[in-house]
């Protein structure tokens, strides 16, 4: 919760995060937690940034089965329907009606990586009228090729939705394998494109060449998870990247803003320590 929640007349729009045990605290993380606690705090003078961020522990063995809507024949799964449901129809309501949030779509967001990268898509897939932005970092797709099908086959897609992608290129010790790791969230987006969303309006997607964002460590480090009118994650350390991001500008020696419509990214163009994508803020075009 924002420091002055309990003081404050301030209704906050909500991200819901999967693997729960990573996200606060590093003793019951499974390689270091995210950090979003003392993110929030940090940034809580803002209060642009403010928001609730409600993280849901997996079922340790049953992770898998929980965050994957499909069977696989080596893993499992199948249970990632049941899941979601539970999020929308049981938690969701309990959290709406004993905080003080903004319930609506529009500030109401979900995210997770890998397992739940995957079951953080498939979720607003499910219910476009439930949420209204994912973050979907080093997602699993490998084990779900449902996942095209379903895209294909869903109902339309809402022009306002906003998802945010990204990957690292070292995700797997053999390059070949990490390869497809990337390859596969390319084609994902291009389903999701082919379907009419459009990338920059819609969906940002990042590859991070030399970078790994397992589930549960630090090098994927959460920051500022943004309020008004959009709750989305918003801020990567990349500071292990020396590469720079689409649509740099290299000779900039200042922050650089590029409006992508509703999403905002702020590349800080000196070290590329940060990258920073904020849908619903407004700036000015520069």
């Amino acid at each position: 919760l924002p420091p002055d929640y309990s003081s404050s007349s301030t209704r906050y729009p909500v991200l819901y995060m999967h693997d729960g045990q990573n996200v606060f605290d590093n003793a019951t993380s499974f390689a270091g937690e995210w950090g979003v606690d003392e993110t929030l705090d940090s940034l809580s003078t803002n209060k642009a940034t403010e928001a609730i961020v409600v993280a849901v522990d997996h079922g340790g063995a049953r992770r898998f089965d929980e965050y994957s809507p499909w069977k696989n024949a080596k893993y499992g799964g199948g249970e990632g329907d049941q899941y979601v449901e539970f999020l929308v129809k049981t938690l969701k309501p309990y959290i709406d009606s004993h905080y003080k949030t903004l319930p609506d779509r529009h500030n109401t967001a979900i995210a997770g990586s890998s397992m739940g990268g995957l079951i953080s898509l498939y979720a607003i897939l499910k219910y476009p009228d439930v949420f209204g932005r994912a973050g979907i970092f080093s997602p699993a797709f490998w084990v779900a090729p449902q996942m095209k099908d379903l895209i294909r086959s869903s109902a339309p897609l809402r022009s306002d939705v906003e998802l945010y992608f990204v990957i690292g290129g070292q995700e797997a010790a053999n390059a070949a394998e990490a390869a497809t790791y990337v390859k596969d969230q390319e084609n994902i987006v291009d389903a999701l494109v082919a379907r009419g969303l459009k990338r920059g309006t819609n969906i940002v997607s990042y590859v991070r060449p030399d970078g790994s964002i397992p589930s549960g460590s630090g090098a994927a480090s959460f920051r500022r998870p943004t309020s008004g009118s959009a709750a989305i994650l918003d801020d990567f350390h990349l500071a292990s990247s020396n590469s720079e991001p689409e649509n740099s500008c290299a000779n900039s020696k200042l922050p650089t803003q590029l409006k992508l419509n509703t999403v905002y990214c702020i590349l800080y163009t000196d070290s590329w320590t940060h990258r920073l994508c904020i849908p619903g803020e407004r700036f000015n075009e520069t």
